[in-house]
């Protein structure tokens, strides 16, 4: 009882004549005559004329949207998925150099710490003047510091100093030290004896890293 659609189409004009439009012939799945157009039922056998199916509109063409605009679009998508891609290869190579940085920094300061680095304060200021005194003694490789105080200057230390004699024996004296100068003090003060304030367990590592062993 359902009507058929073909295909094919017939012309028809206007009543006010000149133009012409194409129209769909529909016909009778029963009788198989043509459907009387605005009828609702066949002239032939009486059955139903069934409703048409609504025409498929195209959604791109509803939205004015042509298959160019389309092709833009995925061009553009690319281009801006191959910029973040570039950008992402980029970051990555400057993350690998600021590491690379980090990482020579990191050696240098392990490396000054073993030549005499890692001192502050006046504990690198005592170690660098009794450094610089130590050729005064006669076993230079033997000189330690057991105690001592730094100038308020920061330029001079009066301390104790162990060292080994002309005779191989071990004796520990009281000394200003100021600019590779270095006066023995025979009766010396707090200033002398004082520990409190230098690290000498760590001044003595570093100077027995610079002089040699002896002790």
């Amino acid at each position: 009882m359902l009507a058929l659609t073909v295909d094919t189409a017939r012309l028809k004009k206007n009543q006010s004549g000149g133009t012409a439009e194409t129209v769909k012939a529909r016909f009778c799945r029963e009788c198989g005559a043509e459907f009387v157009e605005g009828a609702e039922i066949c002239m032939n056998c009486g059955c139903p004329v069934p409703a048409e199916k609504p025409e498929t509109k195209n959604i791109l063409s509803d939205l004015n949207i042509n298959q160019e605009t389309v092709n833009n679009a995925v061009a553009h998508i690319n281009d801006t998925a191959q910029n973040v891609f570039e950008k992402a290869k980029t970051n990555k190579k400057t993350v690998i150099i600021i590491a690379a940085i980090i990482v020579f920094m990191l050696v240098g300061i392990i490396a000054a710490a073993g030549l005499g680095g890692g001192l502050h304060g006046d504990d690198k200021v005592a170690y660098e003047l009794v450094l610089d005194a130590a050729p005064k003694f006669k076993d230079p490789s033997s000189v330690r510091l057991v105690s001592g105080t730094v100038g308020v200057d920061k330029d001079c230390l009066f301390c104790g100093i162990s060292a080994t004699n002309g005779f191989g024996a071990r004796t520990t004296q009281y000394y200003f030290i100021m600019g590779g100068s270095i006066l023995k003090e025979d009766d010396p003060s707090s200033l002398y004896t004082t520990t409190s304030n230098l690290n000498t367990e760590k001044i003595n590592k570093k100077l027995e890293k610079a002089l040699g062993s002896s002790y």
